[in-house]
């Protein structure tokens, strides 16, 4: 149990939670999901009052499998789409607890602290400027700073390396058990329940949701690069080899074009700039990313992935692709334009036009909303126009120095850390930061919840270690 003490002493402090957890429960549940069942309110409520009282490492496995999971068991049974932020209610709730019950009011001190809390400052500034209401604004705030918060949770908790190291490798398995769902959706959707070629994709990507095959990608890119950095550490063998090609699969099944690209990035990064000395000779690395590179293009040549996978080498389709608004929402760069122009005046470009402004939430809750406004242009709105448009250029500036930090302390320990299980997921997360950070220019990957459940987890692990081990 979370509680220490004598009898008496925890007797009461369980009193006291109970008392005082139990309606907030209620009262998260209610301003997160939005829940108006209530039936549904107090199953919510009762599952995120449970799980505070709960074991650390009980808190933490549901809070993973409501961000990797969640969002397919809503659109598989249709159940109420708020039900997805429940992830956020438990953070919440964890936080009061262990900031309030537990560390006794001392928040623990990190390199991100200072940046996050300018975020929060800057979203409340932007929240007062801004034209939705108090609710939808303090929901789309959430969806920024959320998972950042998660990071700080997980120190606060201090758990133990022994948690640490299977979290890295929980991580690691549900990116197999979206390998194999993948395969199996591919299979079904091609021989028992034949759909047209568009459709079987957005229906194979796993159990991420319908048609996300680009944030698959993402995901199925970061373990990537953490199974390369095992390679390059411990050296290549066949198991390590089969286990990271088994990461393509996915990919490619559900024609998530962008991420042969992004493992193409990822892999010049790790062998050529993320490595330190000891990893080989500038010369082989070089020449095995340039080999890994060709071959991931050769593949996508041959049609593995399909004919739009074909499409990715042509120049006027890769153009239009990324410039033209198309059936999914605006084209990749033109997300730029489009978040210039919504910006309306000096002030929203610093600050923004308020979180919430482009969040789901707002179709209903505010007539203000672009995306109410415009559902064609704003659906898949990508990373980049969302934080500019949300919270201006000063917020896109404090996400970009908040993943420099995590980039920094992460070179940091890999540079120190004498442990060959640490140093292959440091050297991995490197080449994770810069694809985490480059995924933002094709899909809203910073909110989506399965990806930065990811990052800020592996980020937490890593940073806890290092306070474990004297690093930090």
């Amino acid at each position: 149990m979370i509680l220490k003490g004598t009898s008496h002493t925890v007797i009461g402090r369980r009193a006291i939670i109970t008392l005082f957890l139990l309606p907030f429960a209620i009262f998260v549940s209610k301003a997160v999901t939005g829940a108006s069942n209530y039936y549904l309110l107090l199953v919510m409520a009762a599952i995120v009052f449970f799980t505070v009282l709960t074991r650390f490492e009980f808190s933490l496995l549901l809070i993973g499998f409501t961000s990797y999971f969640l969002s397919y068991i809503i659109w598989l049974y249709d159940l109420p789409g708020p039900l997805i932020n429940m992830g956020y209610a438990l953070i919440i709730m964890l936080l009061v607890r262990e900031l309030f019950f537990t560390s006794g009011l001392t928040i623990v001190r990190t390199p991100i602290n200072y940046i996050l809390f300018a975020i929060v400052a800057l979203g409340f500034l932007s929240i007062a400027g801004g034209e939705s209401g108090v609710y939808p604004s303090l929901k789309g705030l959430l969806r920024h700073i959320g998972f950042p918060f998660l990071f700080i949770l997980i120190l606060l908790a201090e758990p133990d390396e022994k948690l640490m190291r299977k979290l890295i490798i929980g991580i690691i398995i549900i990116a197999f058990v979206q390998v194999i769902a993948s395969v199996l959706q591919f299979t079904w959707y091609s021989t028992i329940a034949p759909k047209p070629y568009g459709t079987r994709a957005d229906l194979s990507g796993g159990l991420l949701a319908f048609s996300c095959g680009g944030f698959t990608a993402v995901l199925m890119v970061m373990t990537f690069c953490l199974l390369m950095g095992f390679i390059i550490v411990k050296g290549l063998n066949l198991k390590l080899a089969v286990l990271t090609a088994l990461t393509l699969v996915p990919i490619y099944l559900s024609s998530a074009r962008a991420g042969v690209m992004l493992i193409a990035m990822s892999v010049f990064y790790m062998l050529i700039v993320a490595p330190l000395s000891k990893h080989g000779s500038l010369f082989n690395r070089i020449l095995t990313a340039l080999s890994l590179y060709f071959l991931l293009l050769g593949a996508a040549l041959a049609g593995l992935g399909g004919q739009s996978f074909k499409e990715i080498l042509n120049p006027q389709y890769a153009y239009d692709y990324s410039i033209k608004q198309s059936d999914s929402g605006m084209g990749r760069l033109q997300a730029f334009e489009v978040a210039e122009k919504e910006l309306r005046n000096s002030i929203e470009r610093l600050i923004g036009r308020g979180p919430g402004i482009l969040t789901p939430t707002t179709v209903t809750e505010n007539p203000n909303s672009l995306i109410a406004s415009n559902p064609a242009l704003f659906r898949n709105v990508t990373g980049y126009a969302t934080t500019v448009i949300e919270l201006g250029y000063t917020g896109l500036v404090l996400f970009l120095l908040l993943y420099f930090q995590v980039f920094r302390f992460t070179r940091r320990f890999l540079r120190l850390i004498d442990d060959k299980f640490w140093e292959s997921v440091a050297l991995g997360f490197c080449g994770t930061i810069v694809i985490y950070v480059i995924s933002a220019i094709y899909i809203d990957s910073w909110i989506f919840y399965p990806l930065p459940f990811t990052f800020w987890a592996i980020a937490a692990a890593i940073y806890r270690v290092g306070q474990i081990r004297g690093i930090f």
